[in-house]
């Protein structure tokens, strides 16, 4: 997701979606980093 997106998302849905879109995002990121110290270890 970049910026064009999350404009366009503000623009069309306001910041509320922009944050859960952001939320989202971050859960995803924190899933992958545990994922990846399963892996490693």
């Amino acid at each position: 997701m970049n910026a064009i997106t999350l404009k366009n998302l503000y623009d069309t849905k306001g910041l509320a979606a922009v944050n859960a879109a952001i939320e989202t995002l971050d859960d995803h990121a924190q899933l992958l980093l545990l994922e990846d110290q399963r892996l490693r270890s």
